[in-house]
């Protein structure tokens, strides 16, 4: 047995060295060549052949009849091209196809000759010897994995396998099948090798609470039920410490919140214990999960883990609970200017211009509109009153009305705006004299402010204004 396996080192070695024939102006190089097959396949050989001498020939090449007759491996050799015309120094390529009998041995070198004969010169005659190799089905495909001596429970494993195909032949679809006494090592999963190909893949695995000890793994690739390939191999599950603990601690704006998690990694029960201190002040504001034992002023938690189990405990410290009333109210007051700011306001306003003694003879009237909201207002028509013991002059600040409506009780004047952008403001002033000095308290209706909303009309009015001699008066 060992010497066979010393006899087949020896083939195979032959097999790769380097080949170059030359003799009496002609030489035969090897270019490439697949030799290692599994039985029934083929095995291929691309020769260069060159013409050295100095004149042209033509070149037959073949093989021996008997290499077939009598051999136990070989079924057929096929070469192509079988003639090749030649100039001086001039090379061409030709590929030998050697197909193996389904019945061939593993393990057997195989050998046979290829003949070069000139038809110009019959008796130039040269033959070559080629060589093979039937490899075992078994071993079709070598597997060399980065198996590492020694690995750590609750981890992940990234193997490295690198996958050999020795054959010329693409090995699809095959089963990769993974095997061990640590069942998170048990994997299944498919692979397709093309002729030759060697590469390298990775395989994850992800790694429970295992015992310390030592374990096998076999690799396995299979066609079907036969196996095409194997590894097997040995690694040490080391031990880790019983416990690990971890806070995560998080601060804000009169909150705090801790959360101990403590994890046994290890391979037996224990028990753990967690303790804390926190004020009386502090405890009035504290919420725990799940609730702690008090022991001598402190807090105590105990509690039984097995190995991979986790326990959290969290405790929440909230100083915020005495500003929520003060936040609803600031909340409140600010919604309410929001509100009062992107609405749709009109102002008026009175200034006086003549005043003796007697009374009030001349005003000036000031409406300030704003469209605090966030659409366009259309159609939009200002429109104020002013009671019959006073009238308007002639005297128009920034806008004249577009009309002026005259009863019996009051003046009306109209201002037709039309269309008013978001954030856009009108102002309007306009001067009035009293028919009769004014002297006791005077009562000015509102102004209003008229605007399409859709198909509804809305109306927004300021505050009535009451006038008194000596005395500047704002209604909003």
């Amino acid at each position: 047995m060992k010497g066979m396996k010393i006899l087949t080192f020896i083939a195979i070695l032959i097999i790769f060295l380097p080949f170059v024939l030359s003799e009496d102006g002609v030489k035969l190089e090897l270019a490439n060549a697949i030799t290692n097959v599994e039985a029934g396949d083929k095995a291929v050989y691309t020769l260069r052949l060159t013409n050295e001498k100095d004149i042209r020939d033509t070149f037959i090449i073949n093989t021996e009849v008997s290499a077939l007759l009598f051999s136990d491996v070989l079924d057929d050799i096929t070469i192509f091209p079988g003639q090749l015309k030649l100039d001086p120094g001039q090379s061409k390529t030709l590929n030998v196809t050697v197909s193996t009998l389904e019945t061939a041995r593993s393990n057997t070198v195989f050998d046979f000759k290829i003949n070069i004969i000139s038809i110009d010169n019959p008796i130039d005659e040269h033959s070559y010897n080629l060589s093979g190799f039937v490899i075992a089905s078994k071993d079709i495909v070598q597997i060399i994995p980065e198996l590492p001596d020694k690995i750590a429970p609750n981890e992940d494993l990234i193997l490295k396998v690198k996958f050999k195909n020795k054959i010329n032949s693409i090995l699809r679809d095959y089963k990769l099948l993974f095997s061990s006494e640590v069942n998170d090592l048990n994997k299944e999963s498919d692979i397709t090798l093309m002729p030759m190909e060697e590469r390298m893949e990775e395989f994850l695995f992800r790694l429970g609470n295992i015992k310390p000890g030592d374990y096998g793994v076999s690799i396995g690739l299979y066609e079907g039920d036969n196996l095409r390939g194997s590894f097997l191999g040995a690694f040490t599950v080391i031990e880790k410490p019983l416990a690990e603990e971890k806070k995560d601690e998080i601060k804000s704006f009169l909150k705090n919140k801790l959360v101990i998690t403590k994890k046994n990694v290890g391979n037996v029960m224990s028990r753990q214990r967690i303790e804390m201190k926190l004020s009386s002040f502090s405890k009035l504001f504290t919420a725990y999960r799940p609730e702690p034992n008090i022991e001598d002023s402190k807090l105590v938690w105990e509690f039984t883990l097995n190995p991979g189990d986790e326990y959290d405990v969290e405790v929440v410290t909230n100083y915020r609970s005495i500003l929520y009333g003060l936040l609803v109210i600031i909340i409140f007051i600010l919604a309410l200017l929001l509100h009062i700011d992107r609405s749709v306001v009109i102002k008026k306003r009175i200034f006086r211009i003549k005043e003796s003694a007697d009374g009030i003879s001349e005003l000036k009237i000031l409406l300030h509109m704003k469209n605090g909201s966030g659409s366009v207002l259309e159609n939009t028509r200002i429109i104020d009153l002013i009671p019959n013991i006073i009238e308007p002059t002639q005297e128009y600040g920034t806008l004249k009305p577009t009309t002026v409506q005259k009863g019996m009780h009051s003046i009306r004047l109209i201002w037709d705006i039309g269309k008013i952008e978001p954030r856009e403001e009108r102002v309007i002033t306009y001067k009035v004299k009293a028919k009769l000095k004014l002297a006791g308290e005077i009562i000015l209706p509102a102004a209003a402010v008229h605007y399409m909303k859709g198909i509804k009309l809305v109306t927004v009015k300021s505050a009535r204004l009451q006038l008194k001699p000596k005395v500047n008066i704002e209604g909003t």
